[in-house]
């Protein structure tokens, strides 16, 4: 009898990969974050100046909501484990380029893979991404969050799940 030789995950398992990959992010955005508050209140209490008063207040109504997403995503989707764990099985592959922001010449943009799953359909990763196969089994992490994008992809090929 062949030994399977992969890698067993759990859901505590999944929180502490989680947690390592947001945690740097996290403490930068929230350092970047109370420095533009500060730079922000310094702006803001500028009343000679229009212009500084209005990167002020669009530093705080644009910057902090968005830091604040972050901090309760992470505090209760990845620390509180509100997620669930659902295998599903990759149908297509295509390389696209998605589009992220406003550039001189147009938009900046990043190539991507779609996979194609058959119950969450489409999902975009890196890429720079492993070499995956149509037909591949996943362990797809998905939030118990407003909004259900995957946080994470395992393949079947290389874990095994096994529920706390």
């Amino acid at each position: 009898m062949v030994e399977d030789q992969r890698q067993v995950i759990t859901d505590d398992w999944i929180k502490k990969q989680l947690t390592d990959k947001r945690k740097h992010l996290l403490i930068c955005l929230l350092l970047l974050s109370i420095i533009l508050v500060i730079v922000s209140i310094f702006l803001i209490s500028d009343i000679n100046d229009a212009v500084s008063i209005i990167i002020g207040v669009a530093v705080l109504v644009i910057f902090i909501p968005i830091a604040l997403y972050d901090l309760i995503f992470y505090l209760y989707v990845i620390q509180g484990k509100h997620f669930y764990i659902i295998e599903d099985t990759l149908e297509d592959i295509k390389y696209d380029v998605i589009a992220f922001g406003a550039r001189e010449n147009g938009f900046d943009s990043a190539l991507k893979h779609r996979l194609t799953f058959k119950k969450i359909k489409k999902v975009f990763v890196s890429a720079k991404s492993r070499n995956y196969k149509i037909g591949d089994t996943f362990y797809i992490v998905i939030p118990m969050w407003i909004i259900k994008n995957p946080i994470a992809l395992y393949n079947t090929e290389y874990y095994s799940y096994r529920s706390n």
